[in-house]
Order: C-alpha cells, then structure tokens, then sequence
C-alpha cells in the first residue's frame, strides 16, 4: 500500500524538508537561495514559533509546509507549490489541512499565505485544504539604481531599529494599529 504519512520533521531531518518546501525535488540555485532563506527565517523567529511538517510517501517526500506564529496568534504558511517536481497536490491538501487543524488547536486564531498571481494550482489546493480567498494585493517595486533623489523632510529624525528599547517599539507597532483591519 503506497499510504501517505504526515508528521512533524525530526530535527536530523529539517534541512531535507526545507530543501523540498523550497523547490520540491528541484536542487537549482533558485530552489537552494529559497532553502536558505527560510533556514534564516526559521532561525530568527525561533523554533518554538514554527511547525515544519512534511507529507512522505514510501519515505520519499510529496511535500513539506512551514507555519510561522505571528503576532497576535496568526501563522504564515509556506509550502511547496503544487507544480513542483516530485510535489503530489493530493498530498499537500492532506498536509496543510493537517497542520492548520494543529496549529489552531494549539491557539492560533488563523493561518494565511501569500501567492503569486498565477499560482492556479496553488490556489486550488490551498481551496481543497479549507482556504478562502482573502485579498488581493498589489505589487508594486522599484529598482533603487534608477530611483530619483529624495531630500527627506529635515522636520523628520529618523532611527534605526537597534536604537529603540524593545517596549518602546512595542508601543510603536501597537499604535501603528489602532483602528487598522489588517490583523485581528
């Protein structure tokens, strides 16, 4: 029997499901700089605000999710997109629909995702797996080598991050805010 098994990825085994998150069975430099991005994500938020789970068929992985707990009891998920080599769709809905039930069970108030606008595959089984579509957001970038100046308002004092005591950055987010729908 070809059974699936979703569970939580061992410690020893973390930079394997990372790898297939970030590319599925693909190792080219794209999928390897995603791969260590999120290892430094992961890093910096902490281990105890994350669940690295991963769905294996036949101990060969179908695919990996990550949920990082955010302020105010949310979590981001990353997972590997449906299309990639060796990522079984099927699975992934068991896999995130899994994870979310846990992650929720343990307090969180909601899970969300980001995708890119053609992401079809993604969406669907993101559909499958119990999501809703929440909003659309807009892109916008700018290349900073062909950027006009700026001469900033001299009114304005600016401060790096390094600079504020952690309550007083506290209360600044917590301001930023009041009266905002962007988090519950």
């Amino acid at each position: 029997m070809n059974a699936v098994v979703i569970e939580e990825v061992s410690r020893r085994r973390r930079t394997d499901a990372i790898r297939f998150l970030a590319g599925g069975c693909c190792r080219d430099p794209i999928a390897e700089a995603r791969a260590q991005a999120l290892k430094q994500l992961i890093a910096h938020r902490g281990r105890e605000n994350v669940q690295l789970w991963w769905a294996r068929r036949k101990r060969r992985c179908v695919g990996a999710a990550l949920i990082i707990e955010s302020p105010g009891k949310t979590g981001v998920l990353f997972h590997t997109s449906a299309n990639a080599d060796g990522a079984e769709a099927d699975c992934l809905v068991q896999l995130v629909r899994a994870m979310c039930s846990h992650t929720i069970g343990q307090g969180l108030s909601m899970v969300q995702t980001l995708l890119e606008t053609d992401a079809n595959q993604d969406v669907e089984m993101l559909k499958k797996a119990g999501f809703v579509k929440l909003a659309r957001l807009v892109y916008m970038k700018l290349d900073l080598a062909a950027a006009p100046t700026y001469q900033a308002d001299v009114s304005i004092a600016w401060r790096n991050y390094a600079e504020f005591a952690e309550e007083e950055l506290a209360e600044v987010i917590r301001r930023t805010y009041e009266g905002s729908l962007d988090c519950p």
